[in-house]
C-alpha cells in the first residue's frame, strides 16, 4: 500500500462487511446531523457497483475460504465526493478468486444498459484489466500476481498500489510509524 494512502485492514471479507454495515447504520445517522442535505449517499452500494465487487452474507464463506486478508485503501478520505477506492486481497486460491471476479465482470458487461469500455494494459509484470462506463458508475480495474489481487476504481491508483507492492515506491509497511503501530497492534 502506498505510504500516503488511507488504509483499513480486515482479516476476512466477512469482517469488513460487518464493519461497513455498522458504519452505514450508525455513521449515516451521525454524519447527517452535520450535513446540510441530510441525504443517504449509499456510498457502499455505489462503490461495490463501481468496483463490481459484491459483499453479501451469502458470499462470506467463499471469500473467507479463498482470501487471507483484505485492505481497503484510497488516495484521499473524501469518499462522498468520489475518491478512488482500491481493494487489496491476500489470496489463498487465485484460480477460484479470479473466476469469481471474472464472473462478476462478465455479468456486468452482459447486463449493462450503457456502453462499457474494456481495457487491457501490461504494466511491468502485471496485467491490468479494466471495465468502465463513461459516467464511471462502473470503473473496475483488476490486477493480480502471486498471492495478491488488486481491484481499483482508478487505473492511476492501481498502478501506485502495484508500484508499492513491487517495492518501487514508498510503502506504508516500510514506514516507521506503521511498523511501530503494527508492533503494538499486530494483525489478529
Amino acid at each position: 500500500v502506498p505510504h500516503d494512502f488511507a488504509y483499513a485492514h480486515f482479516p476476512r471479507v466477512s469482517s469488513m462487511r460487518r464493519v461497513l454495515e455498522a458504519t452505514e447504520k450508525w455513521g449515516g445517522h451521525l454524519l447527517s446531523a452535520y450535513t446540510l442535505n441530510g441525504r443517504d449517499e449509499r456510498l457502499r452500494q455505489k462503490i461495490e457497483g463501481q468496483l463490481l465487487l459484491a459483499t453479501t452474507p451469502e458470499l462470506d464463506p467463499f471469500y473467507d475460504l479463498v482470501t487471507d486478508g483484505i485492505a481497503v485503501v484510497a488516495s484521499d478520505p473524501f469518499f462522498a465526493e468520489g475518491t478512488d477506492v482500491t481493494v487489496v486481497f491476500r489470496v489463498r486460491n487465485q484460480l477460484l478468486f479470479g473466476a469469481k471476479i471474472d464472473l462478476g465482470r462478465r455479468s456486468a458487461v452482459s447486463t449493462a444498459t450503457g456502453k462499457l469500455s474494456l481495457t487491457q494494459e501490461q504494466y511491468r509484470e502485471w496485467q491490468i484489466d479494466g471495465v468502465a462506463s463513461s459516467d464511471r458508475s462502473v470503473s473496475s480495474y483488476v490486477a493480480s500476481k502471486g498471492d495478491l489481487a488488486i481491484v481499483s476504481s482508478s487505473p492511476a491508483a492501481i498502478r501506485k498500489v502495484v508500484d508499492a507492492a513491487d517495492g518501487l515506491a514508498p510503502s506504508m509497511a516500510a514506514s516507521e510509524d506503521f511498523r511501530a503501530m503494527r508492533a503494538t497492534l499486530p494483525y489478529a
